[in-house]
């Protein structure tokens, strides 16, 4: 009889032998694509976002990078770097960049492209304002925390404009800008940013009770446990997660925080 960690072993191997056939089916697709229909034909840019992700996901961050910039490169040659595609890959590669920790190549990515993505599309464009999340984003990496706040205010600003307090992109520039104020010492802004997104987010979560929210929003909480608070509301969001595991979440979050939980 076969143990059950062999029986483990040889599933992890045949799903790694998978997942190496679609890498190197993807990377091929993404090859044929670019010679056959060029680098901007929208089946091209599919089977490279696709090759990139599966890079990505194995862990294989040097070559998701290698593909991503390539892509960004190839895309603004072609379209010149103030297309609205060639702005849209390169606001790709400086997100990998930053997940792969290079912040101050991120950084550079996002400060070439801003400026002429905001003329091209506009100040108020959410991709405009990606661009300035993402620049605030790898100042506060560098440690540069006065400029990381000013780029984090301008997203935030033009996201509650254009897509409104409550959208998930709008409370994320909200929880980056209360990260970049705390470290500043500024508290007390931090603090009110970081209860409203945690009541933002849960209402966005379909608990709309407002005995545990209207605690939070009153209660004397740390700035810290406020930060920690948001995160873990911010991950249940990501995650897609149901009502009821989501309101497991909150209630945990406001027993930590010695509130009032939220009525199921």
């Amino acid at each position: 009889d076969r143990s059950p960690s062999r029986g483990l072993g040889d599933v992890y191997k045949r799903q790694h032998a998978r997942s190496c056939e679609a890498r190197e089916l993807s990377a091929t697709a993404a090859q044929l694509a670019a010679a056959a229909l060029g680098p901007v034909h929208p089946l091209t840019r599919a089977a490279r976002e696709q090759l990139i992700e599966l890079l990505r996901d194995a862990g294989a961050m040097g070559a998701a990078l290698d593909a991503a910039g390539a892509a960004a490169r190839e895309v603004a040659q072609q379209l010149g770097l103030a297309h609205g595609e060639a702005l849209r890959a390169a606001y790709a590669y400086a997100v990998l960049l930053r997940e792969a920790g290079d912040p101050l190549e991120a950084e550079a990515q996002c400060a070439g492209a801003i400026e002429p993505c905001a003329r091209a599309l506009g100040e108020g464009d959410e991709l405009t304002l990606a661009f300035a999340h993402e620049l605030g984003l790898n100042l506060a990496a560098r440690v540069e925390w006065a400029e990381a706040e000013r780029w984090l205010r301008r997203a935030l600003r033009g996201r509650e404009r254009a897509l409104g307090p409550g959208d998930v992109e709008t409370l994320r520039s909200v929880s980056a800008l209360a990260s970049v104020l705390r470290e500043q010492g500024k508290d007390a802004e931090a603090e009110q940013l970081y209860r409203r997104a945690i009541v933002a987010r849960a209402r966005r979560l379909s608990l709309e009770s407002e005995s545990g929210l209207e605690a939070v929003a009153g209660a004397s909480i740390s700035a810290r446990g406020l930060q920690d608070a948001a995160r873990s509301l911010e991950a249940a969001l990501a995650e897609g997660q149901s009502a009821t595991h989501a309101h497991a979440v909150l209630t945990r979050v406001l027993h930590e925080l010695e509130v009032p939980a939220a009525a199921k």
